[in-house]
């Protein structure tokens, strides 16, 4: 089994969630005429780059804001200074954001969430703000992601094993532990390692030492199966580890693939192919794209104004919506 084959195979897994229960407004909306979809060739193909060693492509654009919402531009741009010194409770100025994605949620989801969560709807939403903010991605793409991986539920576990609201796998905790240093500069650049330690430090505060990821990091040393499983039981004990590790992934593929892309929704729509990376045919195109394609549809669900961009594109067939809708995957909460 080849390294490409086994990468995606295993992020395939992060489109075993919320399938069933997918809205038919939803569904509506991504096949929509104002439907987001990407320009990206879709032969061509970039899982070669994102195995090369720590994810190095795309290393210059870690720095970058990816905020494609234009109220969340605003909010996130006239509060940047807050990023070195972030209060622990969001500031009201983010109340709107918090509201729509509060609103969101609260729709999509089941009413014992919030029980089996350990946390209400409202808090779940302000903590993706805040990791959005710290990380410089858009929380409503990032809620968009959480919906259709998990349907925001804690507890979710895929039949291959991805855990959580970000449905995290061994390769994609391997390489976000790498990142924060795990195996050193060998496996991801010092300024990878210096940016993710400081979003890490303004989500969670200031003073955090590292190794944060205590009984996770081995460094010069590839996780063994049985370190990847103990892991994955750390990361969803708790919901900031969950969003920590999941902003930290989405943030690394919106860099990995920002220089190829033609806009900000462009952008998203070929990260979130990378986040799933599963070449299965469904119809004429992939699982990976019908992935993107529907996360895309889940984000404009929440309110959502293309003031800023206007890479707004038509999917495909209907025939790929009908076998989205049939597909039959399980999960367990």
């Amino acid at each position: 089994m080849t390294d490409l084959f086994k990468h995606g195979l295993i992020l395939a897994m992060g489109f075993s969630i919320g399938l069933l229960s997918v809205p038919e407004t939803a569904l509506a909306q991504a096949s929509s005429e104002n439907a987001v979809w990407t320009t990206q060739n879709m032969k061509a193909d970039l899982d070669s780059m994102l195995n090369q060693v720590g994810m190095r492509a795309g290393g210059q654009f870690l720095k970058l804001d990816y905020w494609a919402d234009s109220n969340v531009k605003k909010v996130f741009t006239r509060n940047q200074a807050l990023r070195n010194r972030m209060p622990k409770e969001l500031p009201n100025d983010f109340e709107s954001i918090v509201l729509e994605i509060e609103q969101y949620i609260d729709k999509e989801t089941r009413v014992t969430t919030e029980d089996q969560n350990e946390v209400s709807h409202n808090e779940l939403s302000r903590r993706i703000v805040k990791a959005s903010f710290c990380f410089g991605t858009d929380p409503k793409m990032a809620a968009a992601k959480i919906r259709l991986e998990s349907v925001f539920a804690k507890k979710a576990k895929s039949p291959t094993g991805a855990i959580g609201l970000s449905q995290l796998t061994g390769i994609a905790i391997q390489e976000v532990t790498d990142q924060l240093g795990g195996r050193g500069t060998a496996e991801a650049p010092q300024k990878h390692i210096d940016y993710f330690r400081s979003a890490i430090r303004c989500y969670l505060g200031k003073n955090l030492k590292f190794p944060w990821t205590v009984g996770i990091n081995r460094i010069n040393k590839k996780m063994t199966e049985k370190e990847i499983s103990l892991a994955k039981k750390w990361i969803q004990k708790d919901i900031d580890r969950d969003l920590i590790y999941g902003h930290a992934l989405l943030k690394l593929y919106l860099a990995v693939t920002k220089k190829a892309s033609a806009g900000m929704l462009d952008n998203y729509a070929d990260a979130f192919i990378r986040y799933n990376g599963d070449n299965a045919k469904v119809g004429k195109t992939t699982r990976k794209h019908v992935y993107s394609k529907t996360v895309m549809g889940f984000f404009q669900n929440i309110f959502y104004s293309p003031d800023e961009d206007n890479q707004l594109f038509v999917p495909s067939t209907r025939q790929e919506i009908e076998e989205f809708k049939a597909w039959d995957d399980v999960i367990e909460i």
